[in-house]
């Protein structure tokens, strides 16, 4: 019997909720995926950049083959170097990508904080992209940490 999606994420943030620390290797969570996308009305361009002020790199923009990797987001206390690959092998076999969508840490911000690793936002094209329930769910999510 399957639960309920609303106790999978309770579960989720009640287990899976981490304080900030150095990470090294793999680290495998299930999490709840949710989507954003860049700010194209805000005044300047910082709604469309990520923590470092490089564009942001959407799930569609990555299956249309225009970006190299999907931005994703995570809890800043996490500290998640920038750049981590994450698979997210649900949004893999949905989307029919063999290979894999390589998924990148590369922002991190205030909306995040306290999610430690309950919660992973990935960057989409559009407000209408961000009502994907493909991407909106409870996935398993490995974080590939860079060597110390």
């Amino acid at each position: 019997m399957s639960l309920p999606i609303l106790v999978q994420a309770l579960l989720a943030i009640v287990v899976f909720q981490v304080a900030s620390g150095s990470f090294e290797g793999a680290k495998q969570v299930e999490t709840i995926l949710t989507a954003y996308y860049p700010d194209t009305l805000s005044e300047d361009e910082s709604g469309m950049m990520d923590m470092k002020g490089n564009r942001l790199r959407t799930l569609q923009d990555f299956l249309d083959g225009r970006a190299p990797y999907v931005t994703v987001s995570t809890d800043p206390r996490l500290d998640v170097p920038y750049g981590t690959r994450v698979i997210i092998p649900e949004l893999d076999r949905h989307f029919g990508v063999e290979n894999g969508i390589r998924f990148e840490a590369r922002d991190a911000g205030p909306h995040m904080e306290g999610a430690g690793f309950s919660r992973l936002d990935v960057c989409v094209r559009s407000e209408q992209d961000s009502y994907d329930s493909a991407v909106n769910r409870v996935a398993t999510a490995v974080f590939e940490f860079p060597p110390k």
